[in-house]
């Protein structure tokens, strides 16, 4: 399932915004991913194709098309596994996946990753493990396909913050995401440099969504102090991303009492670079579909001879 390493040269990101869609350029070098340009197309329209387009000379420098995955849609566990090395990680994880899918694997798109932090004693390593449904990435390269953009990787922006080293300090770091009618909520738990878990929950927005926040904390906290790793006393860091209402901060303070420290979230810019930044330099595959990146690539070939034909007839 791994992925072969392609040296990029330049990359777009494109992510669903209210007025339509946010289009990021990137150039890539060996060293680094420097942002060239932040286009919004309005609804209804194409992004540009001299942007997004592949032309024969993407056989030499080549052009990375992102298609971002709502957080919602993406189901997150942290697994601890030996030690290996990077292209070991995902065939040993071939044979787990199954259990911690909430999917049937005939209907599941998955990945990992490890998680920056210390290696303990006995050789093991944290890795995050990313399943989502067949049909949301499905749905989603179709309606891209439909607006020109040909997609080489899907990602889910929102998790470079999770991993961010900002994101790492002791404690409880939640991320609220205000929706349309929805509060989207990420919790990752820290402790000892470690990811120890990682949660998600996508809740309808109004007064009872608060309180059901509050119980599953509660039981995770639970959990964690079952398996030992879960201390008295938590900090919480608490990130707003969007209208949030502020009525979520007194629900949490039943969980974690005074211990809540508002923070501010990555930049929109930052989440950007850092998911071009990942995807250019991982050999996972990320949550694409195997059956779409072979016909996008023959459809490449395809006209790369159409265009070779006309030149042989022009002459």
């Amino acid at each position: 399932m791994a992925a072969n390493k392609t040296n990029w040269k330049s990359c777009n990101l494109i992510e669903p915004s209210s007025a339509g869609s946010r289009l990021w350029q990137f150039s890539v070098s060996s060293k680094k991913v420097k942002l060239g340009g932040d286009l919004s197309v309005p609804e209804g329209e194409n992004p540009p194709a001299k942007v997004v387009a592949k032309p024969w000379t993407d056989m030499f420098s080549r052009k990375m098309n992102i298609a971002s995955l709502p957080p919602e849609k993406v189901f997150l566990r942290a697994v601890t596994l030996p030690a290996c090395e990077p292209e070991e990680l995902l065939p040993m994880l071939e044979f787990q996946v199954e259990e911690l899918s909430p999917l049937p694997m005939t209907q599941a798109v998955w990945s990992a990753e490890p998680v920056p932090g210390p290696s303990n004693q006995e050789g093991t390593q944290t890795v995050l493990v990313m399943i989502t449904s067949r049909d949301a990435v499905e749905e989603r390269l179709t309606e891209l396909e439909a607006e020109g953009y040909l997609a080489d990787r899907v990602e889910s922006p929102l998790l470079r913050e999770l991993l961010a080293e900002g994101s790492r300090e002791e404690g409880a770091h939640i991320q609220l995401v205000q929706g349309a009618d929805s509060v989207f909520a990420l919790i990752s738990w820290w402790f000892a440099g470690r990811l120890c878990d990682v949660n998600s929950f996508n809740l309808p927005d109004h007064e009872e969504s608060r309180a059901a926040l509050v119980e599953k904390i509660n039981r995770v906290a639970w959990a964690g102090e079952v398996a030992g790793w879960m201390p008295g006393e938590v900090t919480c860091h608490l990130a707003k991303r969007g209208e949030v209402a502020a009525d979520w901060k007194p629900a949490l303070a039943k969980c974690f009492g005074d211990r809540i420290r508002e923070v501010e979230p990555m930049s929109e810019v930052d989440l950007a670079t850092a998911t071009a930044e990942y995807a250019t330099q991982s050999n996972a595959p990320g949550l694409m579909l195997d059956d779409y990146a072979m016909r996008y690539r023959q459809r490449f070939q395809d006209g790369l001879w159409m265009e070779g034909i006309k030149g042989a007839v022009a002459m």
